[in-house]
This record gives structure tokens, C-alpha cells and sequence, in this order.
């Protein structure tokens, strides 16, 4: 027992969490909180660094709210800020339907990591939904 404790000790956390809060109709806030080293790593993979023009194309390839009819919401980089070694990454997004008509992705990093664990909050006026991403998974509706 003690052997599984000290394995688990040792072994990395591979995860991210984001939060989508609706601002208006057609508007959300986008928040990601992912180690900073993870996040590096996933860039260097790519041939990029930590400046806000890579992070946010990463960001762009991998994560996406999507209507049924397949139109993408609009992602505007808003900035990243470290907090510790936890890295904070900010979209504003314009939507094309409403939330809960949205589909979302969250694939950050699910290239790198056998064991990554992308969670997603979708705060909306009336409730909120939570989301679970790990490698192979597709987008889900937020419904």
C-alpha cells in the first residue's frame, strides 16, 4: 500500500481546467489554468515558446465551442498571466448559437499525455455543466 502511495507521489499530474462563464446571449469567458511545464512542453512539440501568438494558435487548435451546424465561436486572445507553476490563459469568445446549443472541445496537451485529464465548467445563467476530456475523446455537447 504504501508503495502504490509513493507511486502516485511521484507520478505527475497531467491536467488542465477550464472554465467557460456565459458573460450575455452570445458571449463567454474563456479560463484556463494549466501547469506551466506541461503547457511548454506541448509548445516545444509544435517548435514554439510561451509567447501569447503561440499560445494562442495552440490554444485555437485545440479548443473550440462549436454550434450544430458546425460554425465555430469566434476566440479573441485576452492574455496569460503565470500563477505559480500554473499558467492562467484567457479567451472572450462571441458565439454563433446559443450555449446550450454548443458543442466543446478541450484537447490540450491529450497529444502529449497518455494520462491527461482536460475538465470543463460551462457556467450559464441558470446552471452549469462539467465536461471530462481525456485522449481520444471528441467534443461534447454542453446540453
Amino acid at each position: 500500500m504504501l508503495r502504490l502511495v509513493l507511486l502516485a507521489l511521484l507520478h505527475p499530474l497531467h491536467t488542465t481546467h477550464t472554465t467557460i462563464t456565459q458573460g450575455s446571449a452570445n458571449g463567454c469567458a474563456i479560463e484556463i489554468r494549466a501547469f506551466t511545464d506541461d503547457l511548454q512542453a506541448a509548445l516545444r512539440r509544435r517548435g514554439a515558446g510561451l509567447s501569447d501568438s503561440s499560445v494562442a494558435q495552440y490554444l485555437r487548435a485545440t479548443v473550440s465551442l462549436v454550434d450544430p451546424r458546425g460554425r465555430p465561436a469566434a476566440l479573441h486572445w485576452v492574455g496569460q498571466s503565470p500563477d505559480g507553476d500554473v499558467t492562467q490563459l484567457r479567451f472572450a469568445c462571441v458565439l454563433p448559437a446559443p450555449m446550450e446549443a454548443m458543442s466543446v472541445r478541450q484537447g490540450m496537451q491529450l497529444e502529449l499525455y497518455a494520462d491527461q485529464v482536460n475538465v470543463v465548467q460551462v457556467r450559464m445563467a441558470q446552471r452549469r455543466v462539467s465536461l471530462l476530456f481525456t485522449p481520444g475523446d471528441m467534443a461534447k455537447p454542453v446540453r
